[in-house]
């Protein structure tokens, strides 16, 4: 006698691990389609190595959008660039560029820079190793949540977006997503 097999699923609209009431802290999820907004940002950076704030960018498209309650993605469209929330202050970026020249020297004999030994390359190629693996290092995307309107960021945080083989034209793709909903529980409301 043959059978075959059938997968059970759980957690979905036909029924599931979600079935029951709602929890009254945390009510049913809305309709998974809600209103995104996207953006390209486009940045003429300057130097080898420089970090370009980019938290005033990301605040306008918040407010020209008029959403309180999202999520905002930011993802750099480049392999020499990197996205970071730290503080803009002038003497920690420089403190930050000799940090990270010093893991990835540039004149190290990176096996990446051997263009000679590299197919299909244009001939502007640059000796950039060291950026491809600073990148990798402090990453290229970031998720901010939006909270009454504003970035969900601390005081002294700002949005940074890391050149790290310009100057170059460079360009970070937004997405704000309305996640709607009530504002934020107080903190000081009891469980």
């Amino acid at each position: 006698m043959g059978g075959h097999a059938t997968r059970a699923h759980s957690g979905t609209a036909a029924g599931g691990a979600c079935d029951g009431p709602p929890h009254p802290r945390f009510p049913r999820s809305r309709p998974l389609i809600t209103p995104s907004f996207i953006e390209r940002l486009q940045i003429q950076t300057g130097g080898s190595f420089h970090c370009h704030p980019i938290t005033a960018d990301l605040q306008a498209l918040v407010e020209r959008s008029g959403v309180r309650q999202g999520l905002l993605v930011a993802v750099g469209q480049h392999t020499t660039t990197a996205l970071v929330l730290n503080e803009n202050e002038e003497r920690l970026l420089l403190d930050i560029e000799a940090f990270f020249l010093a893991l990835a020297p540039p004149d190290r004999p990176w096996l990446h820079n051997d263009l000679h030994l590299r197919q299909g390359i244009p001939p502007d190629e640059p000796r950039n190793a060291h950026a491809h693996l600073i990148a990798m290092l402090l990453g290229n995307q970031l998720s901010l949540p939006v909270v009454d309107g504003r970035l969900g960021i601390g005081r002294w945080q700002s949005v940074l977006l890391v050149e790290l083989d310009g100057p170059r034209q460079r360009e970070v793709l937004l997405q704000l997503i309305d996640t709607g909903g009530a504002p934020p529980l107080d903190a000081g409301v009891a469980g």
